[in-house]
């Protein structure tokens, strides 16, 4: 039975993982220091252990010989990333340093990383793997430093990686509080409470939306590519498709409200075609059937 150690599964898109390996056949531990996770998202009896990734001893205490990594722990707020860098960084970088630095120490097989396509900035059109990154933002930034770090070590310890660049990634349990939610979670969250959708800007951005089941499944495909590999690849995690933020209020349905602009990229899009053909992976869930399933 492979053994997998969650970093981060008590969140939104670790408790999808956790789930994801445990239905098929994984041996799975949780590593999270519940700061925006929860324990209600795992599943029952699941071995869990509190604890901080910022904090290397912690971290080098759970990670055991013959692990396969999954690092899903992050500052993931690309807005208060700007009004926090220095948390954000120590989170992003110094935490994903002591990740790797672990992994390396203790013998594990490697680290499935999940990165972000925040890493591309602002791009025309479709990106690929070899669109060169332009980090707007310190999150993206520390993202792209994430990358860099499983690059050195896939180079200098012999520590495989994959690092997943996920693009909007939405579903069910995704957090709906706060002005920093995710679009869509804001949405369903209005819509459920007869009040009208908060679109930022004009609402002419486009999004590359992909539903967490689909995201969970790559992270799974991307650990069996790991344990044949022994060097660092990038995946981009996405459904090939742009969305106009508006066109998504249009789904979910209800009066819109349009809020002040904030710092943030125009249009994000991204071609999987190289998931799809090293990892057997693509998407399942189309944008209209996950709305569909998460309208009230």
């Amino acid at each position: 039975m492979p053994r997998a150690l969650v970093i981060g599964g008590a969140g939104f898109i670790g408790s999808y993982v956790v789930k994801e390996l445990q239905s098929n056949g994984y041996d799975v531990r949780v590593f999270d220091n519940l700061s925006t996770g929860s324990l209600t998202r795992l599943p029952a009896g699941i071995s869990f252990i509190q604890g901080d990734i910022r904090t290397y001893d912690e971290l080098k205490s759970v990670v055991e010989s013959g692990d396969i990594v999954f690092h899903l722990a992050a500052f993931t707020s690309v807005p208060k990333s700007f009004e926090e860098p220095l948390l954000s960084g120590e989170i992003n970088v110094h935490g994903t340093y002591n990740v790797f630095e672990a992994v390396r120490e203790k013998g594990a097989v490697g680290v499935v990383f999940s990165s972000s396509a925040a890493v591309y900035g602002n791009q025309e059109g479709t990106v690929n793997e070899n669109t060169t990154p332009s980090p707007e933002s310190p999150y993206a930034f520390q993202k792209h430093i994430g990358e860099q770090i499983a690059s050195l070590y896939s180079k200098s310890f012999n520590v495989p990686s994959c690092c997943l660049r996920y693009f909007n990634v939405y579903g069910k349990g995704n957090n709906e509080e706060g002005a920093y939610a995710p679009v869509t979670a804001r949405f369903i969250k209005a819509k459920r409470e007869g009040a009208s959708l908060p679109i930022v800007g004009d609402g002419k951005q486009t999004r590359d939306f992909i539903h967490v089941e689909d995201v969970a499944r790559a992270n799974r495909l991307a650990c069996e590519k790991l344990v044949s590999s022994k060097d660092s690849k990038i995946y981009n995690i996405s459904s090939g498709k742009p969305f106009v933020i508006n066109d998504i209020a249009n789904m979910v349905g209800g009066e819109k409200t349009y809020i002040e602009a904030r710092k943030e990229i125009k249009n994000s899009c991204g071609d999987s075609s190289k998931a799809k053909s090293e990892l057997n992976w693509e998407p399942k869930i189309k944008l209209e059937e996950g709305i569909k399933n998460l309208l009230p």
